[in-house]
């Protein structure tokens, strides 16, 4: 961490010595410099890309590679970073944080994509907000307030991370051990707009990890039926556990057995129990569902279909 304060502190004192120090630039001045640095940023990334890739299709041999060239190119590019990120108020610590960060999201995609699921996958599928993280907190910012205000309280609560201090859902974070336990794979499907607010997916990740909570798969997607063809597909999921009526209709039909999780048990119920749906009131009944499946959860072999054949016959 010393060297990266040092490196922070020399690209400071180089803007402050062209006059482009963030403290003496009015918003317009410091507009006009950001778009030079981006510019800049833009060439020499371009720049490092031609250094580092030697190799054209239409050459018989590809030249080598000089290392030193790709240091100097790659210094340059940090460079503009470091004043780009200085010119709007970023320490080191803070980009050090986010680099931190983005690496943990880098390798939850690796891990999901690397995800092999099949037919006979014993696969959970989970809601988080309101089944695993409790959105309490969140619920008594907008409480009463006007659309307009409570859509402002929520932009502000993603944007500072508040997503990160969420406490549990009682009995999720055992109720999940349990299933991994059990030899279920966890998948979460969540619409976070983490799009629109790029630091929710490493929020996320990084509140799954502080209250040990394990999974295989994460997935951002507000149409949970089109997450299931798109990524869960052809395993059959033994249930999606769900908190809101809107997308259990969604998801049962896709042919997916849904646990509706209602907490509160005192609000208007639209959705009724049916084939595919079936009503939970807390982490209790979902373990007791899943365990009363039985047999029927666990994948069959050829030997198993060979016997049912035998039977029917």
């Amino acid at each position: 961490m010393d060297r990266w304060e040092e490196i922070f502190k020399l690209q400071a004192a180089q803007q402050e010595s062209f006059g482009m120090g963030p403290q003496e630039l009015s918003p317009v001045a410091r507009s006009e410099v950001a778009n030079h640095l981006c510019l800049g940023l833009y060439e020499e990334a371009a720049e490092l890309a031609r250094t580092a890739v030697r190799f054209k299709r239409h050459l018989l041999r590809t030249p080598p590679v000089d290392h030193s060239e790709v240091v100097e190119e790659a210094a340059d590019v940090v460079k503009y970073v470091v004043a780009i990120a200085q010119l709007h108020g970023i320490d080191a610590e803070s980009l050090f944080s986010a680099i931190l960060r983005k690496t943990d999201v880098v390798k939850d995609r690796a891990e999901g994509e690397q995800l092999e699921l099949t037919r006979d996958s014993r696969i959970i599928l989970v809601d988080l907000d309101g089944c695993v993280a409790d959105l309490g907190p969140l619920e008594t910012l907008t409480d009463g307030r006007p659309i307009e205000e409570k859509e402002r309280i929520k932009k502000d609560f993603r944007r500072r991370g508040g997503f990160r201090d969420l406490p549990v859902v009682e009995g999720a974070q055992e109720g999940l051990a349990e299933l991994r336990r059990n030899g279920y794979r966890i998948a979460f499907v969540t619409a976070r707009p983490y799009r629109q607010h790029k630091r929710l997916y490493a929020d996320t990740v990084e509140w799954l990890r502080m209250n040990d909570i394990e999974y295989e798969l994460l997935l951002f997607q507000r149409d949970k039926a089109e997450a299931l063809v798109d990524y869960i597909f052809p395993a059959r999921p033994i249930c999606f556990i769900e908190d809101r009526e809107k997308h259990a209709l969604e998801i049962i039909a896709t042919g997916t057995h849904v646990l509706l999780l209602d907490r509160k048990m005192d609000g208007p119920v639209r959705v009724s129990d049916g084939p595919l749906i079936t009503r939970v009131w807390n982490w209790e009944g979902i373990l007791n569902w899943v365990e009363s499946q039985g047999e029927r959860n666990e994948p069959r072999t050829e030997s198993d279909v060979g016997n049912v054949d035998e039977e029917s016959a």
